[in-house]
């Protein structure tokens, strides 16, 4: 049901994350259609009748002595450059180009030049799939880039590219996906085609084919009609955006109209479900003069437990009502999910921002998570705060005040190193910052600082990881065994400050780390943890990820068992010791606010937020099924917001 008193005003894009969990706000990319059978084929080639192990040959040219068919697929390689390999033939007029990239994830960049001058590329160095035209003698001139372009590919090591020509505008898509479209007055008549390989990388080219291009993808776009010069701003009665079973939500809204015109005709606003159903509306007048400000408000009662938003439709050029834009969104949730005390066998946990810690332990709170992490927004037990200088201790006790005050059980962290205690390199550093991820030169010292804050925090704290992924040199730059010895080090420490303390050991490393886990358990993890943590990304939305998880799984199970860890040591009875914890997990995928992802609608895309959150939900049961104890979605955080204003 819709209420509401003075029956104008606009909606404009506004919004509220529920949990970054489950809506990621990123761009996607629209649907193509892609050169049509019929269209006429000018080249194609797949490899399959070249001879093995011999450069192509004839029309094709160049890319060095790295340069080969393997398995009938085009193999480039190089070590410090860009091998080009030239199909010497021009190409005139409106061409499509698609061909099958592979083996392609860690290409710092590798793809295609278009007409000679095009180059088409991604680049996984910087996350980018971009257009740079390049002329003799000149430098680069960058058409068109897409970042974050792996969200919108079903696999970063393997996928199509397209390159698209009509006249004078272009398009280029991945796996059917047009990310990047422009135009260029100046582009060439004709031009060859080069396949480009990654610097330092080892790229596979396959299933080559070019043709008669007749037109350009479509897609399925989504264009707003809101009239330009209105600027609106949404408020919830509730700054968190979470209401329960029953309750009904009240919008407010401020209307600047900053253009030079009045209005006056009708608006109606739908609440929107998951599905993107309208679930209820209502239309009502809007009339608001130029330089005018209005203000209104509006009821909402929703039907059902989910998300919802306010979809704002004004007529069109024909007099039907359009959409015009996504105004903001709030959820519904059972009260009780919240209010259940706090159980220390809970599978969820959070990472809750702490810049407002009452706000965000209250939200997170209310979708019903019982533990919170120590990590980078409760940095509490962290070395370089507990500890700045030597013998020089600062404890925040209102820190932890507040998150046990609001009910949560605790996940402490072992994690960077204060530069006085840093173990420098040879030659220095080139930031100061970078000491935190260095290994202690004091084992001693280290020791101490583990004895002290689990003393300090035991009626607080039980629980304890040692570090945040040690593979990764953003936080550790010591070796698989130094981090082995840091975690006995610390397993020593805790339980003479606290024999009844969990220490969970590894840090979070992914299972895709094998090489390292398999140094670090060789020089002796077992017998100083009891439980363990690894983190769980899924960064494109695809079964293809759940496939990759699911066949790291034996190799990780046998590492364990090979290394007597419980509960996969022989014989070892379930419960007690030896459990694992995700204790950073997140699947990424477009906006449930369409603001966000205009031109990027398709609703089977991989990387749609409905597949995104089913996805999430699949990740969780695999995970109870695979023995997991708990798992901490990252993260938690609102965007900026003013007197409660949802932004």
């Amino acid at each position: 049901m819709l209420t509401g008193v003075n029956g104008q005003f606009l909606l404009s894009p506004t919004t509220m994350r529920m949990s970054s969990s489950i809506f990621t706000a990123l761009l996607a990319a629209a649907a193509i259609s892609g050169a049509g059978s019929a269209q006429e084929v000018l080249c194609s080639e797949n490899f399959d009748a070249m001879p093995e192990g011999q450069p192509p040959g004839k029309p094709f040219t160049g890319g060095g002595n790295l340069v080969a068919v393997k398995a009938g697929r085009l193999f480039v390689g190089s070590e410090k450059w860009n091998p080009v390999v030239t199909l010497e033939r021009p190409f005139r007029g409106d061409v499509a180009v698609e061909v099958d990239l592979r083996d392609a994830g860690e290409c710092h960049w590798t793809g295609v030049v278009f007409k000679g001058v095009y180059w088409v590329t991604v680049n996984r160095q910087f996350g980018t799939f971009a257009c740079v035209k390049r002329l003799d003698g000149q430098p680069g001139h960058e058409m068109a880039v897409r970042p974050g372009y792996a969200q919108y590919v079903h696999n970063v090591n393997s996928f199509r590219l397209a390159i698209t020509q009509v006249g004078k505008r272009f398009q280029c898509a991945i796996d059917g996906k047009v990310l990047l479209d422009f135009e260029d007055a100046d582009a060439p008549a004709e031009g060859v085609l080069q396949l480009v390989g990654g610097y330092g990388s080892k790229v596979y080219f396959d299933n080559l084919v070019v043709r008669r291009a007749e037109r350009l993808a479509e897609g399925i776009r989504k264009r707003s009609v809101a009239p330009a010069g209105l600027r609106v701003r949404g408020k919830l009665d509730r700054p968190d955006g979470i209401c329960h079973d029953g309750e009904t939500v009240k919008v407010s809204f401020q209307i600047d109209n900053q253009s030079q015109q009045d209005f006056d005709t009708q608006a109606e606003y739908r609440l929107v479900d998951y599905w993107e159903q309208v679930v209820a509306k209502a239309r009502r007048p809007f009339r608001l003069a130029a330089a005018e400000t209005a203000l209104d408000w509006l009821n909402f009662s929703p039907p059902c437990r989910g998300v919802f938003k306010v979809a704002l439709y004004l007529p069109d050029a024909r007099g039907d009502m359009a959409w015009a834009t996504d105004a903001i969104s709030f959820g519904v949730v059972p009260r009780s999910v919240g209010e259940t005390p706090p159980n220390p066998d809970s599978f969820f946990g959070a990472h809750a921002e702490q810049q407002n810690p009452d706000f965000h332990l209250a939200f997170v709170k209310k979708l019903g998570a019982k533990w919170v992490r120590c990590h980078d927004i409760i940095q509490m037990t962290w070395w370089e705060i507990v500890e700045p200088e030597d013998d020089k201790w600062n404890w925040r006790d209102e820190q932890c005040a507040t998150i046990r005050k609001h009910g949560f059980h605790i996940l402490g962290e072992f994690c960077m190193t204060p530069a006085w205690a840093a173990r420098v390199p040879d030659g220095g550093v080139k930031d100061r910052r970078d000491l935190r991820t260095y290994p202690p030169k004091s084992w001693d010292e280290y020791a101490e600082y583990v004895y002290e804050t689990v003393n300090h925090f035991k009626r607080d704290v039980r629980h304890w990881e040692v570090w945040n992924e040690p593979n990764h040199s953003g936080f550790w730059r010591g070796t698989p065994e130094e981090y082995a010895h840091l975690l006995k080090v610390t397993y020593q420490a805790a339980k003479k400050a606290d024999p009844t303390c969990v220490i969970v050991g590894v840090g979070g490393v992914a299972l895709s780390q094998m090489p390292w886990l398999e140094r670090a358990f060789a020089a002796g993890l077992t017998p100083y943890m009891d439980d363990m943590s690894t983190h769980g990304y899924v960064d494109a939305v695809t079964p293809m990820d759940m496939l990759e998880t699911e066949s790291r799984l034996p190799a990780f199970r046998a590492l364990l068992r090979k290394h007597d860890f419980p509960p996969y040591r022989r014989g070892s009875p379930a419960g007690g010791r030896g459990g694992l914890w995700d204790s950073e997990h997140s699947v990424i995928g477009t906006s449930f606010i369409d603001d966000f992802r205009l031109d990027h609608l398709e609703e089977d895309a991989p990387y749609h937020f409905r597949r995104a959150a089913e996805t999430m939900m699949k990740t969780y049961v695999f995970e109870v099924a695979q023995g997991y104890k708990r798992v901490f979605p990252y993260m938690t955080k609102w965007l900026a917001r003013n007197d409660n204003e949802a932004a």
